[in-house]
């Protein structure tokens, strides 16, 4: 069985602007999340409330696979993270892109879940070949911290 993954985000790992132009979508990024990471092996709902303190939870780097640091694990992981936002767009679809994860992920942002790929056990169904975009409601998200 390949790794699991509940990936969690307090906000997001990359926000994406999607504007249209006459013939091509021109993509301009608002937050590149690249960096280190909190994360903690297992899984507990209440990890998706923006509340939740994660000061001793590892630090990792992202984008990397846990086993880099947790070798031979084969489980649950939540990932969080905080960033700034300094302003909206008015207009436009904004994108969280997350490129592969092995085997199934779901995100939250400000403590809303925004996307699943894949399914978690008991109807276990993995999706580590499909590219996630999640497409995130400008309403839950803040400028700021």
């Amino acid at each position: 069985m390949k790794t699991k993954i509940q990936f969690t985000v307090v906000l997001t790992i990359a926000l994406a602007l999607l504007s249209l132009n006459s013939n091509a979508s021109v993509w301009t990024y608002i937050v590149d999340l690249e960096g280190q990471w909190s994360f903690s092996v297992g899984d507990n709902p209440e990890w998706a409330k923006p509340s939740t303190d994660v000061s001793d939870w590892d630090k990792i780097f992202v984008p990397a696979e846990w086993e880099r640091y947790y070798e031979n694990y084969n489980g649950y992981g939540w990932y969080r993270k905080n960033f700034n936002i300094k302003s909206l767009p008015e207009e436009g679809t904004i994108a969280l892109l997350l490129g592969c994860i092995d085997d199934v992920d779901e995100v939250f942002i400000n403590g809303i879940k925004v996307g699943q790929t894949g399914s978690f056990f008991p109807d276990y169904k993995s999706a580590y070949d499909i590219e996630r975009i999640y497409y995130i409601p400008r309403n839950i998200l803040k400028t700021g911290r």
